[in-house]
């Protein structure tokens, strides 16, 4: 083994400085953040790579002030932080971000260098612009992953670079121009992955009406806003004052850390009991599988990733795209996900979210409907994802070393 140390210079860049490696095992880069739309496809590669084959080391590059230094470190893997920050915006902040860009380049193709890694995969995001841009100079192998349908900054940038280009959507495909573009789907994490079996979904259910205080006979609305919360479809369920008594509905709420509002869950609770309705609100859940298997239908964003797991999962939707995201992502994920049939969308205005609210109240005492999604899901499903661009970059790999 040889234990390599960042230089001074770089490590200000980095937040560990550390890596042990085995000479002849393949070291994998994983990169991209800023949400965990981004950043959980890539950890759920990372956990395939380390269970094919234990030896292998990862470590993921990413922004010191985004979640996935967090995240890394709970999945177990090295993390290295760029000091990094989102382009757009004031002419001050544009000029930052390139230099910000510029010298976490400069300090990771100094690490490659040093670590030579086999191959660099990349979800996207400002964060992961660095290290894709350092893996094509050293003629690295490079897999881009693309989950929305609209293809991403560094999906466009990078496709004509990389060796492959994996999307969740085939139309996803006639916007880039890559040598080589593979569906593969989305991969999600593992603990999700095994909702596809119906008899680990029953059991999961089971678990999760007991983690959540549920009740078995009533039929489950989850209502979530990704990662980062979603005040409008907060707002939705705790400023809502028109409601007949409903027996049979129960609601499982994750508000998002920020959004959580002791005083507003108490109230909105007390409306709710009067009118015979479960109502459960968190500000997070880590047990997001145990959640998805009691749902019988979400109320959510279109992010890509969660609208994906819901997909593997198995839950209809309703979507709700966020208004003001860049290059309105969301709304093309929506609509797109309406045409396969396997979800409603409302677009937000002032009174969108609690539209949406009403609607999907009205899909679940539709059951038929509902039947209709639960069928266009399973047609639209694919094989698991991660094993699919695992497979990939392990090819890539073994290719680079001939």
């Amino acid at each position: 083994m040889r234990l390599h140390v960042l230089d001074r210079d770089t490590a200000e860049y980095y937040e560990t400085v550390h890596l042990v490696l085995v000479d002849d095992d393949m070291l994998l880069v994983i990169t991209g953040g800023g949400t965990g739309g981004h950043i959980y496809p890539a950890l759920s590669v990372a956990e395939r790579i380390r269970e094919r084959n234990p030896s292998s080391r990862v470590f993921y590059i990413g922004s010191s002030s985004g979640p996935e230094a967090k995240l890394a470190e709970e999945y177990g893997f090295e993390f290295k932080g760029l000091r990094l920050r989102g382009f757009g915006g004031s002419f001050y902040k544009t000029t930052s971000a390139l230099s910000l860009f510029a010298i976490g380049t400069v300090s990771t193709l100094r690490f490659f260098r040093k670590t030579k890694p086999d191959c660099v995969f990349s979800t996207g995001g400002y964060a992961s612009a660095p290290a894709c841009f350092a893996s094509w100079l050293m003629r690295i192998p490079l897999v881009l992953h693309e989950m929305n349908v609209k293809p991403g900054m560094v999906t466009k940038y990078f496709s004509k670079r990389a060796d492959v280009v994996t999307v969740a959507f085939e139309e996803t495909g006639g916007m880039i121009s890559a040598r080589r573009v593979v569906r593969t789907g989305i991969p999600v994490r593992e603990e999700i992955e095994n909702l596809r079996d119906q008899d680990v979904r029953k059991k999961k259910k089971s678990e999760g009406l007991i983690e959540f205080e549920l009740d078995e006979e009533r039929k489950t609305l989850l209502v979530f806003g990704g990662s980062q919360g979603a005040d409008s479809l907060n707002r939705a369920l705790w400023e809502t004052d028109r409601m007949s008594p409903t027996p049979s509905l129960q609601i499982l709420h994750l508000t998002g850390v920020r959004g959580y509002d002791e005083n507003k869950v108490s109230n909105v609770s007390c409306f709710f009991e009067e009118r015979n309705i479960v109502y459960r609100a968190l500000p997070y859940t880590e047990k997001m599988d145990l959640a998805l298997a009691c749902a019988d239908l979400c109320l959510c964003r279109a992010g890509a990733a969660s609208v994906y797991e819901l997909l593997v999962a198995g839950v209809p939707a309703l979507l709700v795209p966020l208004p003001h995201a860049k290059d309105a992502h969301q709304k093309y994920n929506a609509q797109l996900l309406k045409e396969y049939g396997v979800a409603e969308v409302v677009m937000e205005d002032e009174q969108g979210a609690k539209k949406a609210f009403e609607v999907s109240l009205e899909l679940l005492a539709r059951g038929g409907k509902l039947s209709e999604m639960q069928k266009a899901i399973d047609r639209m499903r694919t094989p698991p994802a991660a094993v699919k661009v695992v497979e990939l970059i392990e090819k890539l790999c073994a290719e680079s070393k001939k």
